[in-house]
């Protein structure tokens, strides 16, 4: 139910302030993903949340390149540590 929200609105995790919040982004995934939120579904809406970044395109183009490319890299080695059990 949740993952359906973050990927049909423009609802991402994120911080803006951890010093007035008492958090971390990592404490932000990790509240969505016990709430319910499947981790292919965070990584789908923290790859769409770079569209509205207050940045140059030519930035979020190199930044969603580079979290694509470090995203298959995670996936290929959990793969590779599910098929090991």
């Amino acid at each position: 139910m949740l993952g359906g929200f973050f990927l049909n609105s423009n609802v991402h995790v994120s911080t803006d302030d951890s010093g007035v919040f008492s958090t971390t982004l990592s404490n932000e995934y990790r509240i969505a993903y016990k709430a319910g939120v499947d981790r292919d579904v965070l990584i789908q809406s923290n790859m769409k949340s770079i569209q509205h970044a207050f940045c140059p395109n030519e930035v979020k183009l190199t930044v969603a390149k580079q979290l694509a490319k470090w995203y298959a890299k995670i996936s290929k080695e959990t793969k590779s540590k599910d098929t090991q059990i």
